[in-house]
């Protein structure tokens, strides 16, 4: 069996709401469409009909997509007290060239989103901080550039 991957409790809610969403209510409105579609008359040139349908297969393929995805996923553990960065941890790091201190979460597999400062624990910058501590420096290789960071504050 392979690996579970990792996710912070907000990531796998997330995604648990989007799969409760696309099989309570989005498989019930498309069947709708698909059927008053259907009553149409001729199905070989009916774009409505073709829609709907495109619709169902998309939205049954991510209900699987989404049902092995959770069930492949394990959520990180509370590491309350625990000085090391881990998954779920937020932290404060100061560029060493800019001087300019960067708020991060540190995310699970596929939650990232850099641009609100959530960073997946297995990107490039989310991975060399993980183990770190307080006051610890961390080189992140990024466009062929070494950039230079010191943890300023973990929590």
């Amino acid at each position: 069996m392979r690996d579970k991957k990792v996710i912070t409790k907000t990531g796998l809610e997330k995604l648990k709401k989007e799969l409760k969403r696309r099989v309570n209510i989005l498989r019930d409105e498309i069947a709708t469409k698909l059927n008053e579609a259907n009553q149409s008359g001729d199905r070989s040139e009916n774009s409505a009909y073709t829609a709907a349908l495109e619709d169902y297969q998309h939205n049954e393929v991510r209900i699987r997509e989404l049902k092995e995805l959770i069930k492949s996923l394990k959520i990180a553990p509370d590491k309350s007290g625990d000085l090391k960065i881990d998954i779920g941890d937020k932290i404060k790091v100061k560029d060493l060239d800019s001087s300019l201190e960067i708020e991060y979460t540190i995310v699970g597999s596929g939650e990232g989103d850099p641009l609100s400062g959530q960073v997946s624990s297995d990107s490039i910058v989310g991975s060399a901080f993980i183990g770190k501590r307080k006051g610890d420096i961390v080189e992140v290789e990024l466009h062929n550039r070494k950039k230079k960071y010191q943890i300023v504050k973990i929590g």
